[in-house]
């Protein structure tokens, strides 16, 4: 019962009208175990301090009916992103990242083994529960849904909040809301 924007173009997904679904009490649950993950990956995997801290700025429903993909984009005003898949079928569409030029070796070597990390462009195929988080400058699109039955997610943006340091510069910023 979520409203979604009427995009005037059948090929592309739909998203809700809203871009703080998940401040909707009825997705408090949802909400705080997407911070969790977040917070770990953040604070955790990435191993940065605890006087800043990643804070959900915005999120929103994405709905892909059968022959609805994206195009390729990124996310502003945001330092990560990432999708939580509530409904997926086979062949209802990979998630795609690629690199930009400016990311790769000037050069281009022969790559004996591809992988994440020397691959210019690779897919996810989504399962139903999974969570994916993201740089949000990373160009990503939504393959084309050649499933017979809609695919939703949840997609969001996280900033950054707290003091910034930096001894070399002499500057101390405060990110507060």
């Amino acid at each position: 019962d979520i409203p979604c924007f009427k995009n005037g173009l059948d090929h592309i997904s739909t998203l809700s009208e809203t871009s703080t679904l998940l401040n909707d009490g009825r997705f408090n649950l949802i909400k705080e175990q997407i911070d969790d993950h977040m917070k770990h990956f953040y604070h955790r995997i990435l191993g940065y301090a605890y006087d800043v801290y990643p804070e959900m700025s915005s999120s929103w429903l994405v709905r892909s009916l059968p022959g609805q993909e994206s195009h390729w984009h990124k996310h502003a005003n945001s330092i990560f992103s990432g999708v939580l898949y509530l409904k997926c079928d086979l062949n209802g569409g990979d998630i795609s990242f690629r690199k930009d030029l400016e990311m790769i070796l000037p050069l281009t070597p022969p790559i004996a083994s591809a992988n994440l990390y020397n691959t210019r462009q690779y897919s996810i195929d989504p399962k139903k529960g999974m969570l994916l988080l993201f740089e949000s400058n990373m160009h990503h699109k939504v393959e084309k849904n050649h499933s017979n039955e809609e695919r939703l997610s949840i997609a969001f943006n996280y900033y950054l909040k707290g003091t910034f340091r930096d001894q070399t510069a002499f500057l101390e910023l405060r990110i507060l809301s």
